[in-house]
């Protein structure tokens, strides 16, 4: 198995079991998730939707499984973010500099569009330095979100 650590905090964010999609230049990973129903002995399963009241909690897959802690941003610590990040790749993959900024352009105007609309988290050591993961549903109907993970500020570990 292939689990995607946060190069900032090294939190486990996310593995291959996922369906990963790359979008905006190869900028963004995005991953659709599911709602799971959490049972008292803490195991999680995938159920339908109308089956989630039967259950004592529901939880989001990516949240419950590796432990994301939602955060506040504001626009402007979402924006000081994006440049720590840049200087990040600049230090440290000066070649992905470019098609970064190029994605990365395009997926914050998005963001900024729909501002109020993301949720953001942050990995299980709540680390304030680590990695800003966006979730987001993509239209009224959705019944769960879509997270947007930044492909540069993950390194990717065989299990």
């Amino acid at each position: 198995m292939r689990v995607y650590v946060d190069v900032f905090s090294s939190d486990k964010l996310l593995c291959d079991s996922f369906p990963v999609a790359s979008a905006y230049n190869e900028a963004v990973l995005t991953v659709p998730s599911s709602w799971i129903a959490r049972d008292n002995s803490g195991i999680g399963s995938n159920i339908d939707v109308q089956d989630i009241e039967d259950r004592s909690e529901r939880v989001i897959n990516l949240v419950y499984m590796f432990g994301l802690k939602e955060i506040e941003y504001s626009k402007l610590e979402y924006a000081v973010y994006l440049h720590r990040l840049q200087n990040y790749l600049a230090a440290n993959c000066p070649a992905r500099v470019d098609g970064f900024l190029g994605g990365v352009s395009d997926f914050t105007e998005y963001v900024m569009s729909r501002f109020a609309d993301f949720s953001f988290y942050r990995g299980e050591s709540g680390d304030s330095a680590a990695m800003a993961v966006l979730a987001c549903y993509l239209q009224d109907t959705d019944v769960s979100p879509v997270f947007y993970f930044f492909a540069d500020g993950l390194c990717s570990q065989q299990y």
